[in-house]
């Protein structure tokens, strides 16, 4: 079973994979129709629920999070799924603190 951290970058990172996930469907497959993504029994690849293997076609937005805006990582978004790509992997942060373009730190001080 996969298990995802409840951080706000991962929160924030489950959300841009599941929106690229949901701008990729075409009418004629929907990815979901396999049921959810899970490791496969040889722990080797990524397959679907039902055992249908899941192709990555990943493009890569390192730092989208930090240098995108939310217009234009929506516009991005849609841009790699126009371009075929099912994944978009993406490097959350580069350093502790980070600052993200509306200037909020990836790491906020606790007094």
């Amino acid at each position: 079973m996969i298990t995802f951290p409840t951080s706000r970058l991962s929160r924030l990172f489950a959300a841009i994979c599941l929106t690229l996930t949901i701008l990729t469907a075409s009418a004629a497959e929907r990815p979901w129709t396999h049921g959810p993504l899970k490791v496969s029994a040889n722990n080797r690849f990524l397959c679907h629920s039902d055992g249908t293997p899941f192709f990555w076609l990943g493009d890569t937005g390192w730092l989208l999070p930090q240098r995108l805006d939310r217009d234009e990582a929506a516009h991005y978004l849609r841009r790699s799924a126009a371009d075929g790509y099912n994944v978009v992997q993406i490097q959350v942060i580069n350093g502790v603190p980070s600052f993200n373009t509306y200037g909020a730190p990836s790491h906020p001080r606790r007094h």
